[in-house]
């Protein structure tokens, strides 16, 4: 028995609850209860699409607001990497057109040292044929 109770002498047995509402309408306690029926079911339904579309609609805006952001960071980046490469062109420039100045006057250097041994060389040779050689050979 499942509605068993415990009798103590003296004591009523417990009375059985009554219903929540004592209407003999059916219709009415299921309004009066809180049951939809089938205006309130498509009412919520459409409440739910609603939200979805909504909740749809934010997620469909923020992806493109994201592809959006992206594609004006990455012109951003190509633009600044132009820019990197731009100034890096004209360093290697600058420092090409140091580099040959200085290859060139090295060059130069190095040709008058050339020339100034030469010259040494024959003022030597020159003198070294007016000497006289020691051991009597000379001329």
């Amino acid at each position: 028995m499942p509605d068993a109770a415990i009798l103590v002498p003296g004591e009523k047995p417990p009375e059985k609850p009554t219903p929540a509402v004592n209407v003999p309408d059916v219709a009415a306690a299921m309004v009066q209860n809180g049951a939809m029926g089938i205006a309130g079911q498509l009412r919520q339904s459409m409440m739910n699409m609603s939200a979805m579309a909504i909740l749809a609609g934010g997620a469909v805006w923020a992806v493109y607001t994201l592809n959006q952001n992206a594609k004006e960071e990455r012109a951003l980046f190509g633009t600044t990497l132009d820019k990197l490469n731009d100034g890096l062109e004209a360093r290697y420039n600058r420092t090409e057109a140091t580099h040959s100045k200085a290859m060139e006057k090295m060059g130069n250097t190095i040709e008058r040292s050339v020339s100034a041994m030469e010259r040494a060389t024959r003022a030597l040779e020159k003198t070294a044929a007016k000497i006289p050689d020691p051991d009597g050979g000379g001329p």
